[in-house]
């Protein structure tokens, strides 16, 4: 035989061989004497050990790109999304949908107020808010602008406005499930996170009203930019260019959603949450950095307006002494059946629903702290962390928690796959209270609109055969006042006719009434004497 030099793929070259005795060395055979064995032993294992090194750097996690403690350490695959329960869940949502689109009518005075100066008039002469009316109250530049042309085109034709609003909840729901999908939740579970979310109450009730356009808005731009910046934490986690391009998304979401509305001043919180809970990413933490850079610019401008705006509006009054109660009736409302809102909730007659409202949250928040702290502290300080520009304000309204419902959602589609048996049927039974609570919201809503469509109309009838005649309006019951008076509060004109001081609404029973609102929105006309004309 031929003797030959051979060289391992290492570049370690063995002694001369010959001989009759075959090594199998992966493809190659070579040919060793007795004399070479123990060379090429030895060679053999110097090789195995380099394999084995190489093999383990070429598995070793990146630190930049493990799953963060706070998440579990392996996320299990999800069941098949399109069994029965999941095809319940998807007719659940397109049956709520549908319920907020085909709504004849709208739920307050400030749609009528909006499209009362919106119509009759050339598009030049709208009375549009600029960029620079920055000392006023309420500057909210983006959400006033896109809301005088939606009323423009849509406000005679409900349907399309509303489908408007719920095109824009849709595509905040798909903005969540792509935010779940980023930090490692299946396709299937994100699926279904994102569909719950869209029948909790909070969100039902505000794609449900054109008047909380603005809440849609800020939380969809803040929705764009954490998502556009987790994706750059997972791809371009060391790259510089990827963290400049981080603080530049961080800083213009967050600017856009100012300008929508003052509650995205909790935004840099999400980023620096997610700095924290999801890897401290150099991406997150430069956005976080240009999140907070654009709420300080922001404040510096208009926090005396801010101010000044709370002392002087009772409805945005600031105060401390109710934080808790707040915070506790935004934890209850999305189990409590019944409710439209959860303000004062804490001052209703104790009844088995209110025990389950809150045992139910109070027993998840306790096995999600047993089986994780971090989760559990996030599960109740994320929402929080949502609701701080609410909380001392009056009153709670579903629309305030619309931000909230999104970091609970996420942080429920993190902790499920680690609950036990005993915290999964807790947790399922909560989520079918909170989902036939935002069906009740959505049939409520319509029921309401519907009504104030009648009304509207046979006020419109009226104004158009008598305009001398003075409207004034009571309802047949006490519990349908609120609704009569949203339809009729400071509205200058409707559809062309001049409403002003000639529509008013008076208490139930007044004397001064000569219409009264029946149970399904008409007007009947009452034969007392009053001296309706001027």
């Amino acid at each position: 035989m031929t003797d030959h030099r051979s060289a391992d793929r290492h570049g370690h070259a063995p002694a001369l061989l010959s001989g009759a005795e075959i090594w199998l060395d992966g493809q190659q055979i070579t040919l060793v004497t007795g004399s070479d064995r123990e060379a090429w032993r030895a060679c053999i294992a110097e090789r195995k050990t380099l394999d084995a090194q190489l093999e383990q750097r070429l598995t070793k996690p990146n630190p930049r790109q493990h799953i963060p403690p706070i998440m579990p350490s392996r996320l299990p695959a999800a069941p098949a999304f399109w069994t029965w329960p999941s095809l319940a869940l998807c007719l659940a949502v397109v049956l709520v949908q549908s319920l907020l689109i085909w709504n004849p009518g709208y739920y307050s005075h400030d749609e009528l107020q909006w499209a009362a100066a919106a119509l009759d008039r050339p598009w030049h002469e709208l009375p549009w808010m600029g960029l620079l009316d920055w000392h006023t109250f309420q500057y909210r530049p983006l959400t006033f602008s896109l809301w005088m042309a939606l009323s423009r085109w849509w406000f005679v034709h409900p349907y399309a406005l509303h489908a408007a609003v719920v095109v824009l909840g849709v595509g905040n729901a798909g903005l969540l499930y792509g935010w779940l999908r980023r930090i490692g939740i299946s396709a299937d579970r994100a699926r279904i996170v994102g569909l719950l979310w869209l029948l909790n109450p909070y969100a039902v009730a505000t794609h449900a009203w054109v008047g909380a356009l603005a809440d849609g808005l800020w939380v969809g731009f803040g929705l764009i930019g954490i998502v556009y910046v987790q994706g750059l934490a997972n791809a371009a986690a060391s790259s510089q260019a990827g963290r400049w391009q981080a603080a530049g998304v961080g800083f213009a979401t967050t600017l856009l959603a100012l300008l929508c509305k003052e509650a995205a001043l909790v935004l840099p919180a999400a980023y620096w949450i997610s700095w924290i809970g999801l890897g401290r990413r150099r991406p997150t933490l430069a956005a976080a950095l240009a999140s907070s850079i654009a709420i300080t610019l922001y404040l510096s401008l208009r926090l005396p307006a801010l101010l000044d705006g709370a002392a002087t509006t009772s409805a945005y009054a600031i105060g401390t002494s109710h934080l808790w109660q707040h915070w506790a009736e935004y934890l209850i409302f999305p189990a409590l059946l019944a409710r439209l809102h959860p303000g004062a909730l804490l001052l209703d007659d104790f009844t088995l629903r209110h025990g389950l409202a809150i045992a139910l949250p109070v027993a998840l928040s306790a096995m999600l702290l047993r089986q994780r702290w971090q989760l559990g502290a996030l599960w109740l300080l994320a929402p929080l962390a949502a609701l701080v520009p609410v909380l001392p304000l009056p009153s709670s309204f579903s629309h305030y928690a619309y931000a909230a419902s999104v970091a609970a959602a996420l942080v429920l589609g993190l902790a499920v796959t680690g609950l036990g048996k005993a915290g999964k049927i807790v947790l399922l039974l909560w989520l079918l209270l909170v989902s036939l609570h935002g069906g009740q919201i959505a049939h409520k809503m319509q029921t309401q609109g519907q009504i104030q469509a009648r009304l509207l109309a046979d006020i419109d009838a009226l104004r158009r055969r008598q305009p001398e005649q003075k409207l004034r309006i009571a309802a047949t019951s006490p519990a349908q006042q609120e609704l009569l008076r949203r339809s009729t509060f400071h509205i200058p004109s409707y559809r062309g006719s001049v409403w002003g001081d000639w529509v008013q609404a008076v208490a139930t029973g007044s004397a001064d009434a000569n219409q009264l609102m029946q149970p399904d929105g008409h007007l009947r006309a009452l034969s007392r004497p009053t001296t309706d004309r001027r």
